[in-house]
């Protein structure tokens, strides 16, 4: 009785008359297989099947079919059963069901029926229940690591800068598909990505600005003078301006510094190999190809977002009311030779330009804040804008415009490093088991050396003074007397073969026979580009010193230029102490077929290739056009190695790890060529006519010194580029500027009995 009523109700007109006697489970059978949800064939219908007759059973055993149903009204008797009323809404309903397809469960909603079909709910099927306790999980979980960590607010900080910093290197206009998003779309939608400028303290490290922030409360500190920073090598960025061709989706883009040089980098490093190569002939620009430096103060602050370089300076003079007009960045293609810096960019013209401006609008002399490479680069300066055949500003300009010299971790007398990498493409860090052999695969030695032979800068970083400055094959300056290294030989050696048959050394090589050993190993384009513009010898007369007052090629040399006519300008020498710099190498033939006969041979004259042992056979190489780097077509030539470094010789006695021995310096620069300038040859009447002032620093590098100094905020770090966070650096410069000159020397290395042991007579 109770399923005739709700049938009735629903307008499903299973029953033409409502019968109030019993049914049994067959009529039910025949009327569930009537109804329109029946389907034999779908294991769901016939389980609803099998419902509805167990519940009709039920109901008809406890003598329930004549009960009414609870909350149901009963059918008014003045209604008839098919009245037009009834109709309309029977075929309104139909209509309904059949435009709509709604399931037959639609029309049991809220009954017992549907109950019954559906069964009880558990947790698992209440999708609200766990919807919410998700939430509150999501909540609650983070807080207990969060709590048992030691976060602090400044650690916060700097992740909310480091991410800040990261969003504005990004370009995402470039990753949108062209034409999909319109320009005023993608402008609306990066307007909502912004960063809350209002409060500092969330977006600024605490210890941004340290130590002007505190040093300013006790001393007197201001922006006196004008300053112009120059930075180092591969420092500065390099940006494209190439319209045409595979760079041309890099216009006015990084493709050096920042993290598009690694998306150039790693989706077509043949493309950026090309591009970053210069002409083997003119040593310029090749046809088609412009890098240009990137300008500004930004040119040099990061490296890539995170590694700072010159930001800590930055951001210090900032805290003393420093700005964009009181600083400017010296930046620079760092590729170019010295002369080729002019001869393509008129750079010291405008270096001089700048110079000169800032004291007309100021009325103040400029101070010179130089680092590493910037060192040599401003030394060639100082004596081109003397020089008539130069700037042509005569003998009195320096003392007219230049305050002070601030000789920042400048590698005065070059570096070690680079005699490695211009061999074989090498470096200390370079030939570590796993570095190694991962670059390797991806740029190898040969493309690495090619590179840096091409890069003209690069040799203006040979050391410079020969064996009298670095030793011979029996002693040199900087040797350490310990009866555990007396049978393994000088400093002086500076190259040793080694037989990996019989793990003998075969023979050695003094400074000078490695450079001998160098040009006869590189194409006649390298030999003359380094011969051409780079004297790397050293003067011991005043009449030497005449006769090439006019070669540029002495310029950037200062063993071979005297200090300019500037007896008010004061020179600071300041450098880090206190760790391992690479000193000598120890070399093995190279059995690596890839490197002895590369895959796209090297071109050599009249077609000729190197024979089996890599000797070059009838003639010398000759530039022409070859295939090289993984086959694309490059003007140059692809270096055949016969030597590698062998890495697999360690030796803690010698300090030798992986075929590199180590003496002192800042870990990068040797401390001959960091401090014997300002301790010995700069106090001398020949070097330092003028009696310019010279002032030495050393400072200690602190512990806790990570590997990667540019990452974090260690203060005490005085490696070649932590130095330039250091804070006893930065105080320095603070009262430098400011007017407040520290005239003290101070040592902790060995520098001044190493200047001792250097032997000259000077007139």
């Amino acid at each position: 009785m109770f399923l005739k009523i709700y049938f009735k109700f629903t307008n499903f007109d299973f029953f033409k008359t409502a019968s109030s006697g019993p049914h049994n489970v067959d009529e039910h059978n025949t009327i569930a297989s009537t109804s329109s949800f029946d389907n034999t064939n779908n294991k769901e219908n016939q389980d609803i099947r099998k419902r509805i007759t167990r519940m009709v059973t039920i109901q008809e055993s406890d003598g329930s079919e004549n009960k009414p149903l609870k909350n149901a009204k009963p059918r008014s008797s003045s209604v008839p059963n098919h009245t037009p009323f009834t109709v309309y809404k029977k075929i309104k309903r139909s209509a309904s069901k059949i435009g709509s397809h709604k399931p037959v469960e639609t029309y049991f909603s809220d009954s017992i029926i549907q109950k019954e079909l559906l069964g009880k709910k558990g947790l698992k099927s209440k999708r609200r229940f766990w919807f919410l306790i998700g939430i509150i999980l999501g909540i609650c979980l983070p807080i207990i690591p969060v709590k048992q960590t030691a976060f602090s607010d400044k650690t916060f900080s700097e992740i909310h800068s480091y991410i800040s910093s990261s969003i504005n290197d990004m370009d995402f206009a470039q990753y949108s598909p062209q034409k999909l998003i319109s320009e005023d779309t993608m402008t609306r939608l990066l307007s909502a990505i912004k960063f809350e400028q209002g409060d500092k303290k969330e977006i600024i490290s605490e210890g941004m600005f340290e130590p002007a922030r505190t040093l300013k409360k006790i001393e007197d500190l201001h922006p006196k003078y004008p300053v112009v920073m120059i930075p180092g090598i591969i420092t500065s960025g390099l940006e494209s301006w190439c319209t045409e061709g595979c760079f041309s989706s890099y216009f006015r883009k990084r493709v050096w510094g920042t993290m598009s040089m690694f998306k150039a980098l790693l989706l077509d490093k043949n493309c950026w190999f090309k591009h970053m190569l210069l002409d083997e002939e003119t040593g310029l620009d090749p046809p088609g190809i412009k890098l240009r430096v990137t300008k500004g103060l930004e040119a040099a602050d990061y490296f890539m977002t995170g590694y700072w370089v010159w930001a800590k300076v930055i951001d210090n003079l900032s805290e003393i009311g420093y700005d964009n007009m009181l600083m400017h960045m010296a930046s620079y293609d760092w590729r170019l030779t010295m002369d080729g810096l002019e001869k393509r960019d008129g750079y010291f013209t405008h270096l001089k330009a700048h110079i000169e401006l800032s004291k007309k609008t100021t009325n103040q002399k400029s101070i010179v804040i130089s680092h590493s490479m910037g060192s040599p680069v401003f030394s060639h300066f100082l004596k081109w804008v003397e020089s008539p055949q130069g700037g042509g500003g005569g003998s009195s300009w320096v003392d007219e415009h230049i305050e002070s010299w601030v000789n920042t971790a400048g590698a005065m007398l070059g570096t070690s490093k680079v005699m490695s990498g211009l061999l074989s493409g090498e470096a200390g860090e370079l030939v570590q088991p796993v570095t190694g052999f991962l670059l390797e695969k991806y740029m190898s030695r040969s493309d690495r050396t090619r590179l840096f032979r091409n890069w003209g800068s690069v040799c203006s970083m040979i050391p410079k003074g020969g064996n009298l400055i670095w030793g011979n094959a029996n002693s040199a300056p900087d040797d350490i007397e310990d009866p555990e290294r007396s049978e393994y030989g000088s400093n002086g050696i500076f190259i040793r073969f080694v037989n990996k048959s019989s793990g003998e050394i075969d023979r050695n090589l003094t400074l000078e026979e490695s450079i001998s050993f160098l040009k006869e190993s590189s194409h006649s384009n390298f030999i003359d580009r380094l011969e051409k513009n780079y004297n790397l010898g050293i003067f011991l007369s005043e009449k030497e010193f005449k006769d090439n007052a006019d070669d540029h090629s002495t310029f950037s040399n200062p063993l071979t230029v005297q200090l300019p006519n500037a007896k008010n300008m004061k020179l600071y020498s300041i450098y880090g102490v206190g760790l391992a710099a690479e000193r000598a190498y120890h070399y093995t033939k190279n059995i690596n077929q890839d490197d002895k006969n590369p895959e796209n041979i090297t071109c050599l004259e009249n077609g000729n290739e190197a024979d089996s042992n890599n000797n070059i056979t009838n003639g010398d190489l000759k530039k022409q056009s070859c295939k090289s780097y993984n086959g694309n077509e490059t003007n140059g030539i692809k270096p055949v190695l016969k030597y590698i470094i062998d890495n697999q010789l360690s030796d803690e006695v010698t300090k030798v790890q992986t075929g590199v021995m180590y003496s002192t310096g800042d870990g990068t620069v040797n401390l001959v060529s960091l401090g014997l300038m300002g301790a010995k040859f700069w106090k001398t009447k020949l070097f330092n006519p003028h009696n310019v002032k010279i002032i030495n620093r050393e400072i200690l590098n602190g512990p806790g010194t990570s590997f990667y100094p540019g990452f974090g905020d260690n203060v005490e770090s005085s490696d070649h580029i932590g130095i330039l966070g250091n804070h006893e650096f930065l105080k320095l410069i603070l009262r430098i500027v400011s007017g407040n000159f520290t005239e003290e020397d101070k040592y902790y290395s060995r520098i001044n009995e190493i200047s001792e042991r250097i032997k000259v007579d000077i007139e």
